[in-house]
């Protein structure tokens, strides 16, 4: 299938179906009903098309299948060509929260996965939407260059496909030291779960070592780590002090100010760390 085609499938099916397949990143939850939960709502999501990823650590996305009730669907994960990334795919389980209802921990699972909605989960009538994550791990020896990742589902004798052109840079990630630590309350914004590792390497902030069962605050908090493996071994190249701006660029502070604050704010919303992985994979900050 040509990437015109498979583009073409994307964005025409879910208008036929009433059905669609959405990928966003790891910072952008979606309840159950197919909105953006509210806490995380802020800025503008950003379009996962051709995401860069460095070796020797983890990229996340979300992907999100609406469909209507009662129907089944037949949902894929698809990487070409096969047996470089290593990618886990699991599904959401909401909590409710408030008013709301916020996915967080993690069932793995295995594509093809059969499923409709309402799911055999939940027991939510007017459900519309399931989250799944999937979870990529390029291997430190993988060669640098691009291949696909592909969401299917396949649908009422359609196919759906959400095309990415990965991007596997030339850096090579250090193996985190740790992934354990406080998680944020779940009622939080996404990019908190960043906070621990990221105060841990710029403030020198201790953080107690602390597991609990697997989630997508763990996964994010996780990838920060990794992250920041990375950020440590970057100073020998660039000074401590042009790597924490290029991390915080999203924020537009530096490493004092960040250290200071109680909370953090970005007209870009939890995504404005994905400007310091952008920084970290690439290993320069763009004019």
């Amino acid at each position: 299938m040509t990437q015109l085609v498979r583009l073409a499938a994307f964005l025409i099916a879910p208008a036929l179906t009433a059905q669609s397949l959405r990928v966003l990143s790891e910072f952008r939850r979606v309840d159950p009903f197919g909105e953006i939960v509210p806490q995380d709502r802020e800025g503008r999501p950003r379009e996962i098309l051709s995401p860069l990823l460095a070796r020797n650590s983890h990229s996340t996305f979300r992907i999100v299948v609406e469909a209507p009730p009662g129907k089944i669907y037949y949902f894929y994960v698809v990487d070409s060509p096969a047996n470089i990334l290593k990618v886990t795919v699991y599904k959401e389980m909401y909590t409710r929260v408030g008013e709301s209802w916020v996915p967080d921990l993690l069932v793995e699972i295995k594509t093809p996965y059969i499923s409709h909605v309402p799911d055999r989960y939940h027991g939510l009538p007017n459900q519309t939407a399931e989250s799944f994550l999937a979870d990529v791990f390029v291997p430190a020896d993988a060669p640098p260059g691009r291949m696909k990742l592909d969401a299917q589902l396949h649908f009422d004798k359609r196919w759906i496909i959400y095309p990415m052109e990965i991007r596997i840079s030339d850096v090579v990630a250090p193996a985190a030291k740790s992934h354990a630590g406080r998680l944020p309350p779940l009622e939080a914004r996404s990019d908190a779960a960043a906070l621990g590792p990221l105060r841990s390497y710029l403030c020198g902030a201790a953080e107690p070592r602390l597991d609990g069962p697997l989630s997508a605050r763990w996964i994010i908090r996780r990838n920060v780590a990794e992250d920041m493996a990375l950020a440590e071994a970057r100073e020998a190249e660039l000074g401590k002090q042009e790597v924490a701006r290029g991390i915080l660029r999203g924020l537009g502070m530096d490493a004092g100010k960040f250290c200071a604050a109680g909370r953090v704010e970005s007209p870009l919303g939890p995504e404005w760390y994905l400007r310091g992985r952008d920084f970290l994979y690439r290993g320069k900050i763009d004019p």
